[in-house]
């Protein structure tokens, strides 16, 4: 599963028997009873309420969740999985990446925000100084050629959006 990483990261849905493999494969613990232990605190915590779930039948009724998960038909949701699975120091999140739409609207905004500070976004090695310079007074330090690689790729990003 470890080469499938990328594709899962962009369901919002998966199925319960490999969101407990998945867990088992990153935390090192793929022993028959730990399974079960993580099976069993995913389906406690869907009929707490803590995990949202599907039915992938698309049957709209609700049956005991025990039995949806015995019959492979339980859809587990990503996101609400993340958020419960924190609690837990062995497991790493499925994030799903920014879509090139969502990281567009940022460039844009970093854009927009240069604009109205007077960066010039397009002198990247300067601006990304500037920046840098202003996130290390908040306490954040980030490179700044990471900086100007981003700003390098706004001219594409404002192109893209006013299409």
């Amino acid at each position: 599963m470890t080469n499938c990483n990328d594709y899962w990261q962009h369901a919002d849905y998966l199925p319960l028997d490999l969101v407990i493999t998945y867990w088992c494969e990153q935390s090192g613990f793929n022993a028959a009873h730990c399974r079960d232990a993580k099976k069993s605190a995913i389906l406690a915590s869907i009929t707490s309420g803590q995990i949202k779930f599907k039915r992938s039948d698309g049957k709209p009724f609700q049956d005991d969740i025990y039995i949806l998960a015995a019959n492979h038909l339980l859809l587990i949701e990503r996101d609400s999985f993340n958020a419960w699975a924190k609690q837990f120091a062995d497991i790493q999140s499925i994030e799903k990446p920014l879509s090139t739409k969502e990281i567009n609207t940022v460039l844009v905004i970093i854009a927009a925000l240069c604009k109205d500070v007077g960066y010039d976004y397009t002198k990247a090695s300067k601006t990304a100084g500037l920046i840098q310079s202003t996130a290390a007074l908040m306490g954040v330090s980030i490179g700044e050629t990471t900086i100007e690689g981003y700003l390098q790729k706004i001219p594409d990003a404002l192109a893209a959006r006013m299409k």
